[in-house]
């Protein structure tokens, strides 16, 4: 072997390293450049040529959707102005759809439009579409100026269109120069936009002769209509002559497989469209056109047109790859031919490295030395040449590595620390996914729900029940993110205003307290010596911590008790707060501690899937409370519980009014408590609602202030005395047998009934009164009703009322209902109305507390029974009657009880809710246990 490239070896020897080099290169690279040369040439060119059809067919994708929404937002604006108000909210919709598919075709027009040349027309579609949309929100039903916003329609179409064949133009789209695309490609680019134009048009025209109804038809009109139906029928007949043309010259004969059946759905479709409109027009008759037929047979014949459009643009991609794989194959013969050519070049190139094997030997060896980690033996060689210079070099990389090996290991220290974030932020991510994946396939799920036909108004009012709290479960994680992210990057800010001390730490407790008592855990709120009553702070960011806090020490606490403990002191000049959770739950080792308030992070893995959460809680809180001029520290013993001390800077102490001996059952009552309203009513009020309690109690409220009121147990009921006899007002709950209030409402304004009516119901989210308006209801209150507002609401619609303001003492608020057992103690405290001062409630809530025993007996039979729609009912009457009379504590606990029954939850968990439900019913003030076995039906 060493014989035959001997010469070769020779020669390398006489010659510099650059002569070396530039030899080989030059015999290697000569026929490489010219045979590449010509080669990239022609490929560039083809290449050029088929990525300029490619950002056509990219640029024409937004247009395809924009020319189907305006389609769509033409018709609905042909019947909104011939008459059809309701349909405005579809048509508003429709162009925000159009809106973002400007937008997506901006991104287009951003990327390809200086490529194509289409910026004057994009700015002229753009410009006509803003002025079409601004002109379009002022026009009303029956409107003159419709005929101009169908006009600006028309022209915006038609500048879509020519924006499409401008594209084909510039983007060699028309230039194919193989006919199977180039059919294609005319389909695609002049006849399917057209024809979907076409159609529009004919749906457009015929849903405005639809809208109008009685009023007839003039021979003019009906002429056009033919002539646009005509006129669809000839670029039908063209669409299919022009995708048979490409079928014929196919040769692989791939795309009438694939383009046969949405051809074929959309002339049928179509023809059936047409074939109805010539029925209609065919006689010397009025046109009548049915609106629900037409529209079944316009919607499938205009969606069939986009559907072989979005086939035959897939076909076209297709053939245009295969022509790029003909580019690749041709290449491909090239680099064989540079294969042969550098085989020559192999010789000379061997006899180059047989004369510098001997030469680089050395410094190959001392190359691994130092890969094994001595980077004390430097090189040592007698070579002079370039190679000398190399092994100078490597010598003082030697030295180089000796002095950054310190600094390697400082990298390494960064690196793993870089790691072990980014494992904490995949973990965090991981924990995330779940945590909204489950409440979107609640969404998602109950969403598709609502779409089956089969459900039930109530069913569908469970779903949507469903799809709210599964929302706003959905956006406390996204809040906990943002809250995050702010804090990270120093853009959080707190405010400084007048706050509420003990209110702030009483609405905490009041929020809290259902879901303690649910869990069976005793809550405790206490106060120290002497707090003030007015403090300089952020109530928001407060109450936030607090319920962070609390809510995790709920979440880890099994049994005993939760306990909030409130005081302050005075550090230069002023008030520091001190707020303490302490918990009896399964508490933190000391290593748990330490990596507690890092974000992304809990105490361990395990915590997040048994307890689920993001670890987001603790870190905003600790942040917020830095904010806040305090901070958090937390003392905690493993398997015995913790406690987590808050302070907060409460400003200046100086003129501070402050409150002694304060516990929860004394708070202040707000200065806007103070004020009672002294009303008098004059009127006839029907009151519809299926429940005694409320009947009795609002019936109450009513007759006190003057009104007569005469009621109806159900709404089928209302509806008759409505229409029987005169009234002044209407009072309809909502949610009652035989015929539910929605429904009572719509039958009487489909009647003709013009009297106001207020709904009562117990659902009070904006949807809920955006639902009675639309039922027809003329005002909207929510239960338990407040006796004020009730009859303040009435008074707004009883001409002659009189509204005036007493002044009366404030009360102390009722103590909060303490977590109960099934059992009672003997010394147990009883739960008051907080009505108990009104004499006019005083007979009320005694005859509302007599209930109580055979409710609870019902309760337990219900129960027993697993009759669970008939419990779901009872327990929804307890939770509208009891606010209503003072105890707003059995409708929170009410309510979350009925929450259990609406999802279907486990019977244990049911049941579980039912007993602390009863359990906190027996401790009202007046209960006669003895009295449960009364039953009493039909509550």
């Amino acid at each position: 072997m060493e014989i035959i490239f001997a010469p070769a070896a020779a020669i390398m020897d006489r010659l510099r390293y650059p002569y070396k080099f530039g030899l080989i290169s030059f015999l290697f690279a000569l026929p490489l450049i010219l045979v590449m040369y010509f080669y990239i040439s022609e490929v560039n060119d083809r290449i050029e040529f088929s990525s300029k059809e490619f950002q056509g067919d990219e640029y024409l994708r937004p247009l395809r959707h924009l020319l189907e929404d305006l389609t769509e937002s033409r018709r609905l604006a042909g019947q909104y102005a011939a008459g059809n108000a309701p349909l405005r909210p579809d048509w508003m919709a429709k162009q925000a759809d159009i809106d973002r598919d400007f937008a997506r075709l901006a991104e287009q027009q951003q990327r390809l439009g200086q490529v194509l040349q289409t910026g004057e027309r994009y700015t002229l579609l753009q410009e006509n579409w803003r002025f079409l949309r601004d002109s379009a929100a002022k026009v009303l039903p029956n409107d003159p100026k419709a005929a101009e916003i169908e006009l600006q329609y028309t022209k915006l179409m038609s500048e879509v269109l020519g924006l499409v064949s401008h594209v084909g133009d510039t983007s060699n789209l028309i230039l194919d120069p193989d006919l199977d695309s180039y059919y294609l490609m005319d389909t695609v680019l002049l006849k399917l936009p057209r024809g979907a134009e076409l159609l529009s048009e004919v749906w457009t025209y015929g849903a405005k002769l639809t809208a109008r109804k009685d009023k007839p038809v003039t021979d003019k009109e009906r002429a056009e209509f033919i002539a646009l139906a005509t006129l669809v029928k000839s670029n039908l007949d063209e669409t299919k002559r022009g995708l048979e043309l490409a079928f014929r010259n196919n040769a692989k004969d791939t795309l009438a497989p694939k383009l046969a059946m949405p051809l074929r759905q959309y002339i049928e479709s179509a023809d059936a469209l047409l074939l109805f409109i010539h029925k209609q027009t065919a006689a010397d008759t009025t046109v009548a056109l049915d609106a629900t037929e037409y529209d079944a047979l316009a919607t499938p014949a205009l969606a069939n047109s986009f559907r072989l459009w979005d086939s035959t643009v897939a076909q076209l991609n297709h053939l245009l790859n295969l022509r790029i794989a003909g580019f690749v194959a041709n290449e491909r013969l090239v680099m064989v031919f540079t294969l042969i050519t550098l085989l020559g070049v192999v010789y000379l190139w061997l006899g180059f490295y047989m004369a510098v094997t001997r030469t680089v030997t050395g410094l190959e060896q001392a190359t691994q030395r130092m890969m094994s980690g001595d980077l004390d033996s430097e090189v040592r060689l007698s070579s002079r040449d370039e190679l000398g210079k190399v092994a100078h070099a490597f010598n003082t990389i030697l030295v180089h590595l000796r002095a950054g090996r310190q600094a390697d290991a400082d990298l390494r220290t960064a690196k793993e620390a870089a790691e072990a974030a980014n494992r904490a932020k995949s973990t965090f991510l991981a924990n995330m996914s779940h945590e909204i994946r489950t409440p979107m396939t609640a969404i998602m799920g109950y969403s598709e729900a609502l779409l089956e036909p089969e459900q039930t108004v109530s069913d569908r009012h469970d779903a949507l029940q469903v799809i709210r709290r599964s929302a706003r479960h959905l956006l406390e994680l996204i809040n906990d993110i943002l809250d995050i992210s702010k804090i990270e990057a120093d853009k959080m800010t707190v405010e400084r205003i007048d706050t509420d001390l003990p209110q702030v730490t009483s609405d905490v407790v009041s929020l809290l307290r259902p879901s303690a008592i649910a869990k069976g855990l005793g809550f405790q709120l206490t106060f120290g010596d002497s707090i003030p009553r007015t403090i300089q702070s952020d109530p928001l960011r407060v109450k936030q911590v607090l319920m962070n806090l609390v809510g995790n020490a709920m979440k880890f606490t099994d049994k005993g008790e939760i306990r909030l403990k409130v005081s302050s002191t005075i550090k230069d000049a002023n008030h520091v707060v001190v707020f303490e959770v302490s918990d009896t739950g399964i508490g933190l080792t000391r290593e748990q501690i330490q990596s507690l308030f890092q974000p992304f992070t809990q105490a361990d893995d395990s915590t997040t899937r048994r307890f689920g959460g993001t670890g987001l809680g603790l870190t905003i809180s600790k942040r917020l409370a830095e904010l806040l001029g305090g901070g958090l520290a937390v003392e905690s013993i493993s398997g015995m519980g913790s406690l987590f001390r808050v302070t907060i800077d409460g400003g200046p102490a100086a003129g501070a009014e402050m409150v002694h001996g304060l516990t929860e059952s004394i708070q202040l009552a707000p200065a806007g408590d103070r004020v009672k309203k002294r009303i008098t009513l004059k009127g006839r009020i029907l009151l519809a609602e299926d429940g005694p309690d409320n009947q009795r109690l609002i019936s109450l409220h009513l007759r006190k202030a003057g009104a007569e009121v005469v009621i109806a147990e159900n709404g089928r009921i209302a509806v008759n005395m409505a229409q029987a006899q005169p009234f002044d007002l209407i009072f309809m709950d909502m949610q009652m047998p035989e015929l539910d209030g929605y429904a009572a409402t719509s039958e009487l304004r489909h009647r003709g009934f013009k009297l106001p009516i207020i709904a009562l119901t117990a659902h009070a989210m904006a949807e809920d009164r955006a639902k009675c308006l639309a039922a027809g209801c003329t005002d909207y209150l929510t239960k338990p009703i407040e006796k004020n507002t009730l009859l303040i609401a009435a008074a707004g619609y009883l001409p002659g009322s009189v509204v005036g303001d007493v002044a009366t003492p404030a009360a102390p608020a009722t103590p909060a209902a303490p977590a109960v057992a099934p059992q009672l103690p003997e010394n147990t405290q009883r739960l008051k109305s907080s009505m108990t001062d009104d004499p006019d409630m005083q007979e009320a809530i005694e005859e509302f507390v007599a209930t109580l025993p055979s409710r609870v007996s019902a309760v337990h039979e219900l129960l027993e029974q697993q009759d669970l729609s008939e419990l779901r009912r009872v327990v929804h009457q307890i939770k509208g009657a009891g606010g209503g009379y003072g105890f707003d504590e059995i409708t929170r606990r009410a309510a979350e009880a009925e929450k259990a029954l609406k999802q279907n939850d486990p019977l244990d968990k049911i049941q579980a809710n039912l007993e602390s439900l009863v359990a906190l019913i027996r401790t009202v003030e007046g209960y006669q246990s003895s009295q449960e076995q009364e039953l009493v039906h039909g509550q």
